[in-house]
């Protein structure tokens, strides 16, 4: 009997271990596929907010705001992104770097 229960237990910590590993992966899954294209269309915004000619302060300011100006739906993962990611976006965006490139350097887009 006492085998049975410790069997009974082992077999649900191994099932519960590959349920995490299962869902780590479809989550990393998700967030390169997805996520890509959400990482344009906040690129994309940030564009447009700073303008053409933009000094390295108002890309910055752009990075910050970005997320505000974003419809309530995606602020959540706008801001996790900014988080996660700003400081690589306002440095790949002050050396030029075109917004489709930004978001494979931080790897939110595969390598085509």
């Amino acid at each position: 009997m006492k085998y049975c229960i410790c069997l009974a237990i082992i077999t649900f910590l191994g099932t519960a271990a590959l349920a995490d590993v299962s869902q780590e992966h479809q989550e990393e899954s998700n967030r390169k596929g997805v996520s890509c294209v959400f990482c344009k269309l906040v690129l994309q915004t940030i564009d447009e907010i700073r303008g053409e000619h933009s000094t390295k302060k108002e890309t910055e300011q752009a990075v910050k705001n970005v997320c505000n100006v974003l419809p309530p739906l995606f602020q959540t993962d706008c801001k996790m992104l900014i988080d996660q990611d700003g400081n690589k976006i306002i440095q790949l965006l002050n050396n030029s770097v075109s917004t489709g490139e930004v978001c494979l350097q931080i790897k939110l887009c595969p390598n085509k």
